[in-house]
């Protein structure tokens, strides 16, 4: 598999996960909204990436994933606090899945080195920017409000609840002033809506670290 994600000149960011189907590229396209950057929307595919291996029917032999970004390869090494950690979790939550599925299982992260002509990394590429700035072009999800406050809960260690659910929406996370860390979803009707007018955004809920 090939990773890449991409923040946009308007701000919004995105990932992409691509593998070869035969002779054609099949993959994931994810649109994640704005108030992240490239390193979070790169961190955010190698963990999809371990995700959609650990969802496989069939038992894998070795997961390998190529990506250009060495910054977020060697953030899923490490749990410390600080950018990219809930990504890092959901990473290791996967490979613990793998890992239990086949105790030899061989898992690899590798460096590719970025606009080289490698065609897998290529179109990695292309499809993260399409999911940073064409997110209503076919075949691009928004990010699940259910799975960005699932990260959020696992991270601070507090019940999932109930969220609405909704194709399109734009997710913010944002420290407050009392130590909390506030989850706001905001639901709009498209990219356009969300660029051009004000919409009502909710808080969903205050996390306590």
């Amino acid at each position: 598999m090939f990773t890449d994600g991409s923040r946009g000149d308007s701000g919004a960011t995105g990932y992409s996960v691509v593998w070869r189907k035969r002779e054609a590229w099949a993959g994931i396209k994810t649109h994640m909204g704005y108030n992240q950057e490239a390193y979070d929307a790169e961190c955010a595919a190698l963990a999809r990436a371990l995700e959609t291996a650990a969802r496989r029917n069939t038992t894998l032999e070795r997961v390998t994933i190529f990506s250009g970004a060495q910054t977020a390869n060697r953030r899923m090494a490490s749990d410390e606090p600080g950018p990219g950690q809930q990504y890092e979790l959901q990473a290791r939550k996967h490979i613990a899945a793998l890992w239990k599925a086949r105790p030899d299982i061989i898992i690899e992260i590798r460096w590719c080195s970025a606009h080289k002509g490698i065609a897998g990394n290529e179109k990695a590429d292309e499809w993260a920017k399409i999911s940073a700035e064409e997110p209503d072009t076919r075949g691009v999800e928004w990010i699940a409000a259910s799975r960005y406050i699932q990260t959020a809960c696992d991270l601070h260690s507090v019940p999932v609840f109930a969220v609405p659910q909704t194709r399109r929406i734009v997710v913010s996370q944002v420290p407050s002033t009392a130590g909390c860390c506030a989850v706001y979803v905001q639901y709009v009707d498209s990219l356009e809506a969300a660029m051009l007018r004000p919409v009502k955004t909710s808080m969903i809920r205050n996390l306590q670290k």
